[in-house]
C-alpha cells in the first residue's frame, strides 16, 4: 500500500500551514505554527468562542509553556482540513489569547517531517 503524501512551502521561511477547522456549523481558516514539540492543536480564546465554544467544564487542564507558564485549556473535538485531507481531531482551546496558533503532533496520524534545506513540511500517512 502507498503513502499519502502532502507536501507544504514554508510561509515566510517558517513552518506555518493553512487549515480550515470545523465545529458544526461554524467554520474558520487558520494558519498554523506546526510545531514538533507539541502534543495537541491549541487556539486562542477568542477562536474558541468564534467556532462556537462559549462553555466549558470544570476540567481544565494545563499546558507548560516555554517560559516555564501554565496556560490553562479545555479540549474540544473539530474536523480540520489540510490540503486535501480532512479527519476529526482534539484541540486545546486555551483560556488565554495569548498563545498562537499550534498545530500539534496528535492531529495528523502519521509522520510530519521538516525539511530546512527545502523549506517544507512533509506530511505522510
Amino acid at each position: 500500500m502507498s503513502e499519502a503524501k502532502m507536501e507544504f512551502d514554508y510561509i515566510d521561511n517558517v513552518p506555518i500551514i493553512r487549515a480550515t477547522v470545523t465545529n458544526k456549523d461554524k467554520e474558520m481558516s487558520i494558519y498554523f505554527f506546526v510545531d514538533s514539540g507539541a502534543d495537541i492543536t491549541m487556539i486562542p480564546i477568542s477562536a474558541a468562542k468564534r467556532l462556537g465554544f462559549t462553555k466549558w467544564d470544570n476540567k481544565l487542564l494545563f499546558a507548560e509553556g516555554v517560559g516555564g507558564g501554565k496556560i490553562p485549556y479545555f479540549i474540544r473535538k473539530v474536523n480540520i482540513s489540510v490540503g486535501n485531507k480532512k479527519f476529526e481531531s482534539e484541540i486545546a482551546c486555551a483560556l488565554s489569547d495569548d498563545v498562537p496558533f499550534l498545530f500539534g503532533r496528535k492531529s495528523f496520524n502519521g509522520t510530519i517531517c521538516f525539511n530546512e534545506k527545502r523549506k517544507k513540511i512533509i506530511f505522510n500517512e
